[in-house]
């Protein structure tokens, strides 16, 4: 089928989104994101404007269980999921995406479509964000010697809400042991006796 009218249409809708920035934060690892909630707010009155329809299909689903460092079941969703996007005449273009995401409980295959669904909108329509991330935009200055910074002190990480934290902690760094994760936090954070004796405790007798 002809694909001239959603082709048309595409690039008005890319003109009609605002920009998004990245407002969310995770509180423990301490860096922004653009929220799924904040993607459809912006999205979704440029789609209606234009006529634009999105349909997903999933074509993949793998399901997994692991264990975390506590000891707890965790599932894992991968979706391969496609996007079509269609024009009032029917016309369309495909966009295909993998979406993944863990959960305690049944949400992760939920969580890896928004994740996919997202991701799908951020290439499709190129949604820029704020700021100025381009490395090539910005050339160095040199500047004058100075002496060196006096050392700061590492913060001390706040016990309650790294320990309702480290099972995603451990997971997005990729942690495979208790040395590995006190190595990790140590570059970040001071390592005090009580954060040692909880690290140590959640890789008792677990073989990552």
């Amino acid at each position: 089928m002809s694909d001239s009218m959603i082709c048309e249409l595409l690039p008005k809708v890319m003109k009609s989104i605002r920009v998004i920035g990245k407002s969310q934060e995770n509180s423990f690892d301490k860096y922004k994101f653009r929220g799924i909630d904040d993607v459809y707010n912006a999205v979704q009155p440029a789609l209606v404007e234009h006529g634009v329809t999105v349909v997903p299909t999933v074509q993949e689903v793998e399901i997994s269980e692991r264990l975390t460092a506590a000891g707890k079941s965790q599932t894992r969703a991968t979706l391969t999921v496609q996007y079509t996007f269609y024009a009032p005449d029917a016309s369309c273009i495909h966009a295909v995406v993998v979406g993944q995401a863990e959960d305690r409980s049944d949400k992760a295959c939920n969580k890896a479509m928004s994740a996919a669904f997202k991701y799908a909108l951020f290439q499709v329509f190129c949604i820029p964000t704020e700021g100025d991330n381009d490395a090539d935009a910005k050339t160095p200055q040199s500047a004058p010697a100075t002496k060196p910074d006096t050392p700061k002190t590492l913060p001390k990480p706040n016990m309650v809400r790294f320990r309702d934290a480290f099972d995603n902690w451990i997971r997005v760094n990729e942690i495979k042991s208790r040395d590995h994760a006190l190595d990790v936090l140590g570059r970040t954070h001071t390592i005090t006796d009580e954060v040692h004796a909880f690290i140590t405790e959640q890789f008792e007798g677990y073989d990552k």
